[in-house]
């Protein structure tokens, strides 16, 4: 198989775009600071073009420098579950050892029994009890007349909360659920006390009413952090392990309507649209909360962010946590925040915003053009995908960082020409990695200097019809990590294989190949696939049957061909071409717009998919049809480059329709092909409406009935399955949405598939076969300039894909392609 291209020139943008002198493109973006129509930095609007197109700027940094382009020489395509194992498997049983351990440990240094009421009172219990000084507090401050609470009560509280949350029962009613069951519940009165006087604030003695109630809640910050540590103080014991720790970090809203409130914040992102934001770092396998840090008034994320590693890490200095690692959005993509995390040890990939094009080496080539925001306005589309967290990222003042220009006004174009990525939507997947070391002093250490391994990602994938998406990773992880995103995952389906060719594997994975002396209708259709095709897929219309569809004849391609070919009109009967003959040049123009142009599904499409399950249930019933099976895509053996996607495959019994004599009982039982075409147009219903008849049309290719009940458009295609599955027979069905109009049963001899294989080949050996061919890729030389550029970079990716194909077997149905980036 060709080899995957390496460092393509036509990958990166034109020299115009990365000019040996450093200039930088202006546009605006509303009001705000920035430098909208040409203005010195300041406030005002910014909704122009810079009045002189390119304005020099001497003094900014490249945003390349230092970084060096590290291409892996060769990446690998891992399913979904092999590299959950290979990356996650062991660490995750590590780490479930090391937590049982500790849970122990804890559990007898309190002497707690080892069960779920052990863990709660272990995880809970200083909680509580600080709970219930707050309130008794409270309570002799504000309520005398009430009697003080003791630990039972916070306890029963507990319990009716979580019996609450896990049915979604009202509390009144969790009550009464335990009362029947014989347990003991607190009153309703004192849980709804509980809920409504839990406050994180010093009492002051200033009274709740009026303006007292705001003096109160100005004394929360100091009892805040001692609510955080304390929450969440044996969590970090058991569940925080330095080595084999995989995180997440992420802010939340604890949603609050009260009006008093002294952080609160809006936002459209949360479930909750209003209330105090939190930064969380959680573990990512088994989903507990590690720690929590409300933001503060006037803190930064950043340092919030910074005060919430040093709550989780607290006394564990002298531990070495080399192995913890830790992921982030693209809220918080920066690089200070990295430098600050390998401070600590850890090591962490984050997502960087699209609008931060000065903190990562590579960017797509669209960002350097100031009429981008204009496309995606009309698009429809946001301009960025910041979030809240992106512009308080974005706004801080933070030396370290000093190389990320404030609002995405200023466009950066002074950077290495190989570090501006080309990302029209014609291009295919790609990785490209860059690698820098960063000088990082560790804290609590005034002059050890570790030099760290840092890496960008840029991964190109799929986007609009205007520009494809550029991912932006950067990671400075363990070497194990490293090496695993070098990979794309194929991410399956969660479909249900029933009544599917190979839906059947073996332990190892593999399609398991149905033995010689079975006469099981699934085996004796599979065996005959195996003896004539290559299985691509197993299903139709999942990512991997969009894949490799490329660079091979399929059948709506093989019918133009076809019906361009004098041979062949003349030997089916058509009077007319329905499709001009093409030059080579033409064909492959042709070619590629079917395989990466345009949209995936139109809506007759999607109606005629939803439609086929219900035509198969009818076809079943057919007297003259003995098994029907679904299959995805199969490709000739020995010419790989022609494939089709058959509806379906079934095997027929001729005896009863009178196609075959009583002498002959070997031949009476056939395979065939089925094609079921849904009438959507007015002009294809009327047409079948002419036609309509319950019997079964039995026809040979090119006689009158054949021409009479099998569209022009249609001819073409039919019979390339024939010859790509290797049977004679095909049974054609024309239906609405409301069920079948007519069913025809065509027959086609060796020599007219013959005459098709010879058609074909005129045209796929030249313009197609040689992405098949083993060696180094060798495009043809009737290929212009910007058609070879599209199929070096399709290729690469199909390659990937193909080989894995070729090796491994078909995948199961895929959902979709991600590069591992993405994965962690």
């Amino acid at each position: 198989m060709a080899s995957n291209l390496q460092n393509d020139p036509q990958e990166t943008g034109s020299g115009a775009l990365a000019p040996a002198s450093r200039t930088t493109q202006q546009r605006g973006r509303g009001r705000g600071r920035g430098l909208g129509r040409g203005r010195p930095r300041g406030r005002g609007r910014g909704r122009g073009r810079g009045r002189g197109g390119v304005q020099r700027n001497r003094n900014q940094r490249d945003p390349s420098q230092g970084w060096r382009i590290c291409n892996p020489t060769a990446q690998r395509l891992l399913l979904e579950d092999v590299f959950i194992s290979e990356a996650v498997e062991e660490r995750a049983r590590l780490f479930c050892e090391s937590a049982v351990e500790r849970l122990d440990l804890e559990l007898n240094a309190r002497q707690l029994p080892s069960t779920r009421v052990g863990h709660i009172v272990l995880l809970m219990d200083d909680m509580l009890r600080m709970c219930l000084r707050w309130i008794n507090e409270y309570i002799s401050l504000y309520r005398r007349d009430m009697e003080l609470l003791r630990m039972h009560h916070l306890y029963g509280f507990v319990s009716v909360l979580l019996l609450s949350h896990c049915t979604g029962f009202s509390m009144a009613k969790t009550i009464d659920i335990l009362r029947a069951e014989g347990v003991d519940p607190p009153h309703i009165a004192i849980v709804r006390f509980i809920c409504g006087n839990i406050l994180a604030f010093s009492p002051t003695g200033r009274g709740l009413d009026g303006g007292g109630t705001w003096l109160a809640q100005r004394d929360q910050t100091p009892l805040l952090t001692q609510l955080e540590k304390t929450a969440f103080r044996q969590t970090c014991k058991v569940f925080v392990s330095p080595n084999y720790t995989l995180a997440t970090l992420d802010d939340d809203l604890y949603g609050t309507r009260e009006s008093d409130n002294q952080v609160k914040s809006l936002s459209n992102r949360k479930a909750d649209r209003e209330g105090h934001q939190a930064d969380a770092i959680a573990d990512s396998l088994f989903r507990v909360t590690l720690m929590v840090r409300f933001r503060r008034r006037g803190e930064s994320v950043f340092s919030n962010v910074r005060n919430l590693v040093d709550a989780l890490l607290e006394g564990r200095a002298e531990q070495s946590i080399r192995g913890f690692v830790l992921t982030a959005d693209r809220g918080y993509g920066k690089v200070a925040l990295l430098r600050e995390l390998l401070k600590h040890g850890i090591g962490s990939i984050m997502i960087m915003p699209d609008h931060l094009l000065q903190c990562h080496p590579f960017v797509g080539q669209s960002y350097l053009n100031v009429m981008r925001h204009d496309y995606e306005e009309l698009d429809g589309d946001e301009t960025d995908g910041s979030t809240d967290s992106d512009q308080a990222l974005q706004q801080e003042d933070d030396p370290s960082t000093s190389d990320i220009v404030p609002g995405p006004t200023t466009l950066s174009t002074d950077r290495a020409r190989t570090f501006i990525l080309n990302d029209e939507p014609s291009q295919g997947p790609k990785t490209w990695f860059a690698g820098k070391t960063l000088k990082i002093r560790n804290r609590g250490e005034s002059h050890a200097v570790n030099r760290v391994k840092v890496t960008a990602v840029a991964v190109r994938e799929r986007g609009t019809d205007k520009f494809s998406r550029i991912i932006r990773f950067i990671y400075s992880l363990p070497s194990s990590f490293s090496t695993l995103l070098e990979s794309w995952i194929a991410v399956p389906k969660c479909t249900r294989m029933i009544g599917t060719l190979f839906s059947k594997r073996d332990n190892t994975g593999r399609l398991t190949i149905p033995p010689n002396d079975s006469t099981e209708f699934q085996d004796v259709i599979e065996r005959h696939i195996l003896d004539h095709c290559s299985v691509l897929t197993l299903d139709q219309r999942c990512a991997d049957w969009f894949v490799l569809r490329q660079f091979r004849v399929t059948g709506t391609s093989a019918g133009k061909i076809l019906h361009a070919n004098d041979a062949f009109r003349e030997m089916v009967g058509l009077s007319e071409p329905t499709c001009t003959e093409q030059t080579l040049q033409q064909s492959l123009l042709s070619f590629v717009q079917t395989w990466f142009g345009g949209g995936r599904s139109t809506e007759p499409m999607m109606r005629g998919t939803a439609n086929e399950p219900a035509v198969v249930a009818s076809l079943k019933s057919k007297a003259f049809v003995q098994a029907f099976y679904s299959c995805g895509m199969l490709s000739m053996k020995a010419k790989p480059w022609l494939a089709c996607s058959p509806d379906g495959i079934a095997i027929i019994e001729l005896l009863d329709l009178g196609l075959c004599s009583e002498e002959s009982e070997t031949e009476s039982t056939q395979l065939c092909s089925v094609e079921i075409k849904t009438n959507v147009a007015q002009s294809s219903l009327d047409r079948a409406l002419g036609l309509t008849t319950a019997d079964l049309v039995t026809c040979e290719v090119g006689d009158q009935s054949f021409r009479r009940y099998i569209p022009a458009e249609h001819i073409g295609q039919i019979l390339h399955q024939m010859l790509v599955l290797a049977v004679n027979y095909v049974i054609y069905v024309s239906c609405s949405e409301s069920g079948i109009m007519y069913t025809v049963l065509v027959h086609c001899n060796n020599s007219v598939l013959d005459t098709c294989l010879s058609a074909l080949n005129a045209i796929a050996l030249p313009v197609v076969s040689w992405a098949h061919q083993p060696g180094p890729l060798q495009i043809p030389s009737f290929s212009d300039t910007e058609t070879t550029k599209v199929l070096q970079s399709r290729f690469q990716f199909w390659s990937l894909v193909n080989n894995y194909v070729t090796q491994n077997d078909a995948f199961p149905p895929l959902k979709l392609f991600k590069h591992a980036s993405q994965s962690l």
